[in-house]
């Protein structure tokens, strides 16, 4: 081993090193070769953006017509509630008294509120048993009907409560 052949191997080596892995990228390129993305893997990356974008816009227009309907049932509730507490503050001609100490029902009451929601008021009396106690228990039924939009199918709903009445006094005016 003389040190002129160590050198001449460790040159050597440094020689095959530099073809396989050179510093310069550029001396190495091959021909017809070059850096970026193939057609197909931009028509692939294309396909998938494309799926995500039509899936979020179907998720959207799900969110707006969930949106939509419960808009027009929560106004229709709204507007119920609004009529009930209406029924019960008002003093009614629907439970006034009889010469015998019982009531009658008025007759049902009706309205709209608007081109697409319409109501249906009643007093029911109570029965025969409910007469005799201190207080007289009366029901009050608010049917409710409305319509997302004109054409669209007619929705319902009914709210119901009891109402305590005082018996009238016997001999008082109403």
């Amino acid at each position: 081993n003389s040190p002129d052949d160590g050198c001449a191997d460790g040159r050597a080596l440094r020689q095959r090193s530099e073809r396989v892995m050179p510093n310069n990228a550029e001396t190495t390129r091959v021909p017809g070769t070059q850096r970026g993305f193939t057609l197909l893997e931009v028509l692939v990356a294309m396909v998938i953006v494309g799926t995500a974008v039509a899936s979020l816009m179907s998720l959207m227009s799900g969110s707006v017509h969930n949106l939509r309907r419960a808009e027009s049932a929560t106004g229709a509730l709204v507007k119920a509630r609004t009529k009930m507490n209406q029924l019960l503050l008002v003093q009614q001609p629907a439970l006034r008294p009889l010469p015998n100490g019982g009531v009658i029902a008025a007759e049902s009451q009706s309205g709209a509120w608007d081109e697409l929601s319409r109501w249906e008021a009643s007093v029911q009396p109570p029965s025969d048993e409910q007469l005799t106690a201190p207080a007289i228990p009366a029901r009050v039924v608010l049917d409710v009907w409305w319509r997302r939009e004109a054409g669209s199918p007619e929705r319902h709903f009914q709210l119901e409560t009891i109402q305590l009445r005082r018996r009238p006094v016997a001999g008082a005016s109403s």
